[in-house]
């Protein structure tokens, strides 16, 4: 019976081990952080997220069937002394890595959402020379990024 409880916490460790290499492959890998490592005592009392990034974003890695976001989210809050935007990864057990969700909060959703649109908050630009110029900047790139994206 304590034979086959270890196995199950070393078996939980080992699928939460899995995600957070999955996790940082993927930041490295896709150029957003080459850096990107597991953290070393991440999940032993430890206040520190799973992830370390460069990316300043806390992130929490969950591999299980059973969801528990409230607890979880107590625990990013506890955990992210920094007060950096929080990524909290769910993947449930025996479904492709590809599969994986992420759950954040609605303002930083929005703020991905704006800088994936394109969107530079140029409207809170005073001066007028610069925000002209910042606009100018703006439309040169979109140009560009169409330009590659077709080439």
């Amino acid at each position: 019976e304590k034979n086959s409880f270890m196995t199950s916490i070393r078996s939980r460790r080992q699928k939460g081990k899995e995600l957070e290499e999955w996790i940082a492959n993927r930041l490295r890998e896709s150029g957003l952080d080459p850096r990107a490592y597991p953290q070393k005592g991440s999940g032993s009392g430890l206040k520190k997220g799973d992830i370390w990034t460069a990316l300043d974003i806390h992130i929490e890695a969950k591999n299980t069937a059973k969801p528990k976001f409230t607890e979880w989210k107590k625990q990013l809050k506890s955990e992210n002394v920094s007060h950096l935007p929080e990524l909290l990864v769910w993947h449930m057990p025996q479904t492709s890595l590809a599969d994986t969700q992420v759950l954040i909060s609605w303002d930083f959703a929005e703020e991905l959402l704006k800088s994936w649109k394109g969107e530079v908050k140029i409207q809170t630009i005073q001066n007028p020379d610069l925000k002209y110029t910042a606009e100018k900047a703006v439309f040169a790139i979109k140009d560009l990024l169409k330009k590659l994206s077709t080439s």
